[in-house]
């Protein structure tokens, strides 16, 4: 990867997401409710979900995202692809790097900033296809080819010894690296 590719990402919902998930959200048809719930969502549980999405303050959504230095990255052979990467560094003298390759459950919101504070430089990206990284248009993008990227991302930032936690599909690309 090259640093001169990097660019600052800042989170934005356009207009026309917001009308066009909102108009979807108008089109819902919920199903009857089911006799034996006990197995089952609740239906009025769906309503107040939807309810929650229809009503979102997106500004509010936006400066949570955007309190993250956000960015992308171009891999050198594939420049159509964009691998999205938050970076909190830790300028202290002998702070570690940690990379949070995220699955579910949970977020990077919930450690992100505690980790920091304990002194790690935490870097956190976005598996290709998900969160802010575009969808790869080559094929050769499996498990082993992302922490590939990973480990080059964690290079290029200037890491050559890192820490790195993974959950969910995280775990596999980890095992990789």
């Amino acid at each position: 990867m090259d640093k001169s590719s990097i660019k600052k990402y800042e989170f934005k919902f356009s207009k026309e997401e917001i009308e066009k998930l909102n108009q979807k959200l108008n089109l819902t048809v919920y199903p009857d409710e089911t006799t034996d719930s006990d197995n089952f969502f609740k239906i009025d549980d769906l309503k107040i979900l939807i309810n929650q999405w229809k009503n979102l303050n997106y500004d509010r959504v936006e400066k949570i995202f955007n309190k993250f230095n956000h960015f992308h990255i171009h891999p050198v052979d594939d420049t159509e692809f964009k691998l999205h990467y938050i970076f909190l560094p830790n300028h202290t003298p002998g702070s570690k790097a940690l990379m949070l390759v995220h699955g579910w459950p949970g977020t990077f919101f919930e450690v992100i900033e505690p980790l920091h504070k304990l002194g790690y430089s935490v870097v956190v990206p976005s598996l290709p296809g998900f969160g802010f990284s575009s969808i790869p248009k080559k094929s050769g993008y499996g498990v082993k080819r992302i922490a590939e990227l990973f480990h080059e991302l964690m290079i290029t930032l200037g890491f050559n010894e890192y820490f790195v936690q993974g959950g969910d599909w995280g775990s596999f690309v980890t095992r990789w690296m």
